[in-house]
């Protein structure tokens, strides 16, 4: 960015941002979806992500926002930060998240897995617990595949899996069906779980 902050931007995701940041204003911008911030220290001038209703301000420091389907969550990974919804507003210290849901409540995590929040950042996908749902929601949101569930009989399995982002979507479906009960199935554009 203009003031030499770092963003790394996710599949499916948008950054507004100015073409210079004003000398005396805080420095704003605007995310849809996921994106990695690395924030320039600058006392007189806050860094400000607004995110679909949720405010992240900092002075300099790094962390993850995710924004996905009406839930925003907000983890430090390093530095201090500020998560405001409206009336509500939360300080995070590292390792910390706050998550934001559709009617706008804020819970904060004290315990965030940072790898697992960030592992997209390298290129990796990495679940821990996640419902093989949640998955094929991140998976197909990745190879822009549709995803559509033939039978909810293992949709809500909870998997423990690495996979590199730089597989062919044939590859991870491999090691999926490897390690789950269900079977996905690519056709087209779609993958399809039974």
């Amino acid at each position: 960015l203009p003031d030499g902050s770092r963003v790394w931007l996710n599949a499916f995701s948008s950054l507004i941002y100015p073409t210079d940041f004003r000398p005396d204003e805080p420095r704003r911008v605007q995310l849809r979806g996921e994106a990695y911030f690395s924030v320039a220290h600058d006392e007189s001038r806050p860094f400000i992500v607004d995110c679909e209703g949720v405010q992240t301000r900092v002075l300099g420091t790094e962390f993850n926002i995710r924004s996905y389907g009406g839930q925003s969550c907000v983890t430090l990974v390093d530095g201090s930060i500020e998560v405001s919804t409206g009336s509500h507003q939360m300080k995070l210290q590292p390792n910390q998240s706050a998550t934001v849901d559709a009617v706008g409540a804020l819970t904060v995590d004290t315990e965030s897995d940072v790898e697992a929040v960030t592992c997209w950042r390298d290129n990796r996908f990495y679940f821990d617990g996640q419902s093989l749902r949640d998955i094929m929601i991140e998976v197909g949101r990745w190879y822009n595949m549709d995803v559509v569930i033939g039978s909810n009989s293992h949709i809500g399995d909870r998997l423990h899996f690495r996979g590199e982002r730089r597989w062919t979507i044939q590859q991870l479906v491999d090691q999926i069906n490897m390690i789950s009960n269900a079977e996905i199935r690519i056709s087209d554009n779609t993958l399809t779980v039974y």
